[in-house]
């Protein structure tokens, strides 16, 4: 008894060591427990078991999991022999106990995941380290419907004759792909503790006839046997992954349950499928000749020749082997246009396990025919009054690689193209009014075998897509007025229109009065002022029609009505001074005709007033006292100092200062040139004799700060001034603020015109809303100061006219710009940095306006001079204008319908 046991814990060592640590558990939880049970059970490996026995086969029917049968071989098998040696069989149940190789004339279809003489009689169990077997010793199935897989398993089985000291588990499992048959192979190894039977020339499990893996169709070609078939491996040398040894070559059935085709050590997967050929190319056009056509397959196939090849308008030529097993290419002429049908016979290919191919066939579009454009519509009409001229194209044949840069025209470029297959319509823009040719070359597309055109197509139009523009002037010219004396505003078209009425204008602040016929083209109305502000007349858009039925474009003119008198102001006021002194006249708005008569001076006199640089309406002069005493300062409400618009100041301004001959005389001056754009402000401030007492605090300063007072010597004093901002500084020194001598000080200022940069412009326009295509609108250009230098060269717009450029005065300008009758043209109107130079020759800065309008939708009228849009006063049209022009987008009449 005691020898027994030594014997059995020698072969649990050798099972132990024969077990790798790397391997596949079995796979568990199948089916209910079998009615075959026997002592101990391993519950969990499928419905039914084997009994205790030797050389027995079971037969299955495999439609619960395989409805057609098992695809193999060709062949569809509804049953399968499960042989408790290892294996499975078709056709019929095999007990044969003798390994046998596998190879491609095996007697019957076979799938070995370990083909030997197994013996489950013994029922001394042993279980094999690690996993998930039971060591129970039996061979279990499961026919699993809802996974759709087939698992038979040998749970740690022994070998002949009835020896369970060394065990082997492994699984086999046949898992459905797809409806017709087809499935995958998966060898699943967790123990092998032995390879042969002792009753074939083995000892204790190994040595002799070793067992064998892998599967055959038995159809003379399509097997495969594993590396590690019939040798025995790892334990010959006495370890599990010997030194030097490559298992994966050089291992036998021992290693199985460390080696691995998919990954996943003790793991061998097989697919058994149809082999697929794809077809190239197929559902293309091409206009080729021969077309070669190529045949790849999904996995290596015997068997194909061009006799498994026929075609359908089309010549056959020699098969070539491109890559062998995998890649087939064949050339065929086709006998006309049109589709040329290559088909692959079923089952002329197989693959390793022996099934077939599916017929596959595929289709190839010749076409060798060259396209034709058959026609381009409109072409070789008299007249089209748009600008986008739509033109549709019809070829003989669908089309690709069209895009709309392929057309060309003389007058004109493509703005859009669409469509798809024989029929485009492709829109052209035209440059302006006339011929518009347009030209498709015949190599510009294809059709879909990438045949280019026969020739090239070419249609032509003449096109008249401008309307009438609106040219308003006034009369009288001035642009300021400070009359309420009606106004007559001139409307001229550039050509002949009709259906134009009084209604049809549009008066801001003002009343309409006469209104009077001149000509087709020219038109009066006059206007009576009605407040201060811009007096403005419109005429909107398409109230008139031209010849062609085009719609007019819209026009304005305004002008301002000012009857506001401008006032002044005088500083300083209460000066005291000892002979003379600079003093600044600040008046509310520009004036004219301002002289040294404009001035009243009691007890003194004064010298020639001047503006100040780069202001608009500040002047400065010296005044001189005749005698100790109050002189007196008045600005005379005189008829000959007005405003631009001819307005008289409101009431004369005056300011009193002291003259005291005693007081010690103070000029402030600087170096600085008006005006300046320094940084700083050098002041000097000079007295009669050396001044004592004389500080910083001294000096008052208005938009600036004061630097350091520097005492130079000899009554002079210096500081340099920060200005705060753009506009006028003032320095002053009130009177006494120091002594001189035994006096104090008379007092005195500085005024400086800081501006930090040069002339700025601004722009405003009529209509106020922006100009149309073909419209001509008055703008305005008014700088911040006094420039020179200005001409309409210096008007620059891209796609546009500048005419009747003319100088308000030398701060303000005044030109007619007509933008081109073409939709989307840019109207930007720009004024280039320097054009124009203000005081101290500061160049002027960069300036633009975009005086597009939005969209607005043409009003045409219909026959007998109403209008469609059912408003009669000018007001109403006004109004519809206004609303409209918040549209995007640009405008053009249409011919009246």
């Amino acid at each position: 008894m005691r020898h027994r046991l030594l014997i059995i814990s020698v072969y649990i060592l050798l099972a132990m060591l024969t077990t790798s640590a790397v391997a596949a558990d079995l796979i568990t939880g199948l089916g209910n427990p079998p009615v075959t049970t026997q002592s101990p059970y391993a519950n969990g490996f499928g419905e039914d078991a084997f009994l205790h026995e030797d050389d027995e086969s079971r037969t299955v029917d495999v439609r619960s999991v395989f409805p057609d049968g098992i695809r193999f071989g060709g062949t569809l098998h509804r049953t399968m022999y499960i042989n408790s040696n290892g294996n499975v069989t078709f056709e019929q149940a095999s007990l044969d106990w003798l390994p046998q190789q596998i190879q491609a004339n095996a007697p019957l279809p076979r799938i070995a995941p370990f083909f030997a003489d197994i013996d489950t009689r013994n029922s001394f169990f042993v279980t094999s380290p690690g996993g998930t077997s039971k060591g129970s010793n039996l061979i279990y199935w499961d026919l699993d419907s809802v996974k759709n897989i087939i698992t038979i398993t040998w749970d740690d089985v022994g070998y002949y004759s009835q020896n369970s000291s060394k065990v082997n588990a492994f699984q086999l499992r046949l898992i459905r792909i797809g409806n017709d048959g087809e499935f995958d192979i998966e060898f699943r190894y967790e123990a092998i503790g032995w390879t042969s039977a002792d009753s074939q020339q083995g000892v204790n499990g190994f040595g002799g006839i070793i067992a064998r893996a892998g599967y055959t169709a038995s159809d003379t070609q399509n097997f495969y046997e594993l590396p590690q078939s019939g040798k025995q491996g790892s334990l010959s040398t006495l370890t599990l992954e010997p030194a030097g040894i490559d298992l994966a070559n050089d291992g036998g059935m021992l290693d199985l349950a460390q080696l691995t085709n998919c990954g996943i050590p003790g793991v061998f997967v097989f697919q058994i499928r149809r082999p697929v050929v794809a077809i190239t190319p197929n559902g293309a056009y091409t206009n080729a000749n021969p077309i070669l056509f190529t045949f790849s397959f999904d996995s290596a196939v015997t068997g194909f020749t061009a006799a498994d090849l026929s075609v359908t308008n089309g010549t056959l030529g020699t098969l070539t082997t491109i890559t062998a097993g995998l890649v087939y290419q064949m050339p065929i002429t086709p006998t006309a246009d049109g589709n040329v049908v290559i088909t692959v016979a079923a089952g002329g290919a197989n693959n390793l396990s022996g099934n077939g191919n599916l017929m596959t066939s595929a289709t190839a579009i010749s076409d060798q025919t060259p396209p034709t454009v058959v026609t381009i519509t409109p072409t070789g009409l008299s007249e089209v009054n748009t600008a986008d001229v739509p033109f549709v194209v019809t070829f003989s044949e669908p089309m690709i690689n069209l895009v709309a840069a392929d057309f060309t025209s003389s007058n004109g470029s493509p703005l859009s193209l669409s469509g798809t297959g024989t029929t485009w319509t492709v829109t052209i823009r035209s440059a302006g009014d006339g011929a518009l040719n347009l030209t498709l070359p015949m190599a510009s597309c294809t059709d879909r075998a990438g045949n280019t055109l026969a020739a090239d197509g070419t249609a032509s139009v003449t096109v008249d897509a401008t309307g009438p523009s609106v040219t308003v002037t006034h009369s009288p010219t001035a642009a300021l007025t400070n009359s309420l004396a009606p106004v007559t505003f001139t409307i001229d078209f550039s050509s002949v229109v009709t259906d134009f009425v009084a209604g049809d204008i549009a008066v801001s602040n003002g009343t309409a009065g006469a209104f009077t016929v001149v000509s087709g083209t020219s038109y009066t109305q006059v206007v009576t002022p009605t407040t201060d502000g811009l007096v403005t007349l419109t005429v909107p858009a398409s109230v008139a029609l031209d010849s062609d039925g085009l719609g007019n474009y819209a026009g304005s003119k305004s002008l301002t009505l000012d009857r506001l008198a401008p006032t002044v102001t005088i500083a300083p006021t209460g000066a005291v001074i000892s002979t003379d002194g600079v003093f600044t006249f600040t008046f509310s708005e520009p004036m004219t005709g301002l002289d040294a008569a404009d001035f009243t001076i009691t007890n003194g006199s004064i010298g020639t007033p001047t503006l100040v640089p780069g202001t608009t309406a500040t002047y400065r002069a010296t005044i001189t006292a005749s005698g100790a005493g109050n002189v007196g300062i008045s600005v005379n409400a005189g008829a000959g100092l007005t405003d631009r618009a001819g307005n008289p100041l409101a009431g004369a301004a005056t300011a009193t200062v002291t003259f005291t001959a005693g007081l010690a005389s103070l000029a402030i001056s600087t170096t600085a040139t008006e005006p300046t754009i320094a940084a700083t402000i050098p002041v000097t401030f000079t007295f009669a004799a050396t001044a004592a007492g004389f500080t910083a605090s001294d000096v008052a300063i208005s938009n600036g700060t004061p630097g350091t007072l520097v005492d130079a010597g000899g009554g002079v004093f210096t500081m340099a001034v920060t200005p705060s901002a753009g506009g006028l500084v003032t320095i002053a020194v009130a009177a006494g603020a120091c002594t001189v001598g035994a006096v104090g000080n008379e007092s005195a200022s500085l005024t400086v015109n800081h501006l930090p940069s040069g002339p700025v412009a601004t722009f405003t326009v009529a209509p106020t809303n922006g100009a149309y295509p073909g419209q001509a609108m008055w703008v305005t250009i008014t700088f911040n100061e006094d420039v020179t230098g200005l001409t309409d060269l210096e008007l620059v717009i891209p796609t546009g006219l500048v005419t009747m450029f003319s100088s308000i005065d030398a701060r303000t300008y005044q030109a007619l710009v007509t933008i081109n009758p073409r939709p989307n043209n840019a109207g930007t109107l720009s004024l280039a940095a320097g054009v124009a130079s203000g005081a101290n020759l500061r160049p002027s800065q960069e300036a633009s306006i975009d005086l597009m309008a939005p969209y607005i939708a043409p009003v045409v009228p219909t026959p007998g001079g109403e209008r469609t849009c059912g408003l009669g006063s000018g007001l109403a049209l006004l109004l519809l204008w206004l609303v409209a022009g918040l549209t995007a987008g640009p405008r053009f009449a249409r011919r009246r319908e």
